[in-house]
């Protein structure tokens, strides 16, 4: 049986400053979302998020 993986949803990026204005610039949130993804399964890093997702398979 495969280990369940976890994500953290938004990562460390919900803490940037102007994060909310950020987020209606259109560059500026594929920015945001590319840093989240890069960092999204990073254990040191997942504790930041504020929502965790497991993802795991029915065997």
């Amino acid at each position: 049986m495969q280990e369940p993986r976890i994500f953290g949803v938004e990562g460390p990026v919900w803490i940037a400053p102007g994060f909310k204005e950020k987020w209606t610039v259109p560059d500026h949130r594929r920015r945001l979302l590319a840093i989240a993804r890069q960092v999204e399964e990073q254990e040191s890093i997942i504790g930041m998020s504020p929502h965790m997702l497991a993802v795991g398979t029915k065997s």
